[in-house]
């Protein structure tokens, strides 16, 4: 089946990845931050509705936005579980 309403995956993918930038000293521009928005948003539409799908999403769209922020998701893995 189809998840609707994954507003919440944006907004997390989003946060997390800017939290990874800065947590790692490489801190994005204002149109690096607007284009991993809308790429972040598209790519929430991909998520399943199950528990930690976020993560995975996460980390494939930072593996292809910006490769050198994945080792972060470490961080996140740390906060969220």
């Amino acid at each position: 089946g189809y998840s609707f309403n994954l507003d919440g995956t944006a907004i997390y993918l989003t946060m997390s990845s800017l939290f990874i930038a800065n947590a790692m000293g490489d801190p994005l521009s204002a149109g690096e931050q607007i284009s991993l928005l809308v790429f972040m948003v598209i790519a929430s539409k991909g998520a399943a509705g199950v528990t930690g799908a976020g993560l995975a999403t996460l980390a494939g769209g930072l593996q292809s936005h910006r490769p050198e922020l994945v080792d972060g998701v470490g961080l996140i893995v740390g906060i969220d579980r």
